[in-house]
């Protein structure tokens, strides 16, 4: 067997070999040879799409992917390369599990409780097109107690249709194609 010399010179070269011997290294451990991390520049771009979100729709920023209304209406993004939304605390779930915090109500933008998603609790109608959700629910959940419910409507011109009911305790992964991205506004009590 013939062996060629190889020869690294200069900082590209070092970089290579940096990164040859960083993959093998990571093949011969059984780790991953990319780091898990998120490049800097995503988390900047989770700031920005909540930065436009403020602006567009009005809210505070409380967390660093999280926006609060003074009616109590929470929007939860989710972090740069996860699928599933998590309020700071929130413990992780299997996906396509519900993951609504207990007393309250939450429509997701995706099915399976996947992307971003707003909850509320207060008594009362949620209007959607104020908070940059209209059109936009796929699955929901209601992890309210006692016979607390929400009702979700979309409007045709000015004439309210009820589109799903959700009881205290119940989850839907998918609201079903004649139901998806039409959700205009919510009752709760």
């Amino acid at each position: 067997m013939t062996t060629i010399p190889i020869r690294f010179r200069g900082p590209v070269a070092g970089r290579l070999l940096t990164a040859l011997l960083t993959g093998l290294l990571a093949v011969a451990v059984g780790a991953p040879a990319a780091s898990a991390a998120p490049p800097a520049n995503a988390q900047d771009k989770l700031q920005s799409e909540i930065s436009a979100h403020i602006k567009a729709y009005g809210g505070k920023q409380i967390s660093v992917n999280q926006i609060a209304w003074e009616d109590g209406v929470t929007m939860t993004f989710p972090l740069p390369g996860a699928k599933v939304a998590l309020a700071p605390g929130q413990e992780m779930v299997p996906l396509g599990t519900p993951n609504c915090r207990r007393g309250w109500s939450c429509l997701w933008e995706h099915n399976n409780f996947e992307g971003r998603y707003v909850d509320y609790y207060n008594c009362g109608t949620v209007w959607l097109r104020d908070k940059g959700f209209e059109n936009m629910a796929s699955s929901w959940h209601n992890n309210q107690t006692g016979g607390a419910y929400s009702i979700v409507y979309n409007y045709v011109g000015s004439n309210p249709q009820q589109i799903w009911f959700e009881p205290a305790g119940a989850s839907a992964a998918y609201v079903g194609n004649g139901n998806n991205d039409i959700a205009d506004s919510v009752h709760v009590c």
